[in-house]
């Protein structure tokens, strides 16, 4: 198995679990939705799960998880994860902070929080 040897896997994959088995659930603190006229507080009622083995990115709610299909890439210190189909993509940083960028006819969601390693099935 692969390995990825970015910060992002030193602090959330502690010991000798691998990164690319990662099950990280992300929790947005706070969001908004803009439009050509500026930007607006959101809602706070998803959080993502990031399933680094099968290369998912889920968008979950009260009502359960849809799932889609990404495309991983490491900068530097920072996983890249893109559902261009969806017009989604997002960022986590080595420290397992979480930027989400998703539009949806001509607004832009953007939402911030943070990741953390969960166990699969929980």
């Amino acid at each position: 198995m692969k390995t990825l040897l970015t910060p992002l896997a030193l602090v959330l994959c502690a010991g000798a679990a691998h990164a690319d088995d990662a099950l990280l659930r992300c929790d947005i603190t706070s969001k908004f939705i803009c439009t050509s006229s500026g930007c607006q507080p959101a809602k706070l009622a998803v959080f993502n799960l990031i399933d680094m083995r099968d290369k998912t990115l889920a968008r979950c709610d009260s009502k359960g998880c849809d799932p889609y299909t990404a495309t991983f890439s490491s900068s530097g210190l920072f996983l890249n994860i893109a559902v261009p189909t969806n017009g989604l993509l997002a960022k986590l940083g080595g420290n397992g902070d979480f930027v989400e960028v998703a539009t949806l006819a001509g607004q832009v969601y953007s939402s911030f929080g943070s990741c953390k390693r969960v166990p699969r099935g929980a």
